[in-house]
């Protein structure tokens, strides 16, 4: 079930690439984000360096 909702949503990414309401980087975000969540969120410390859980 969880392939065709991710096969779905790509054919919906595609077809907003074409019509131009959706850019090639946000749909390689998404699917970063769906293969691992978490990965496109950063969270920055005041002085600009990048926050890594531990």
């Amino acid at each position: 079930m969880r392939e065709l909702t991710l096969e779905n949503q790509r054919l919906a990414d595609e077809a907003r690439l074409t019509m131009g309401t959706i850019s090639a980087e946000d749909i390689e975000l998404k699917r970063l984000e769906a293969a691992k969540p978490g990965i496109t969120k950063v969270s920055w410390r005041p002085d600009g360096s990048v926050l890594l859980d531990e």
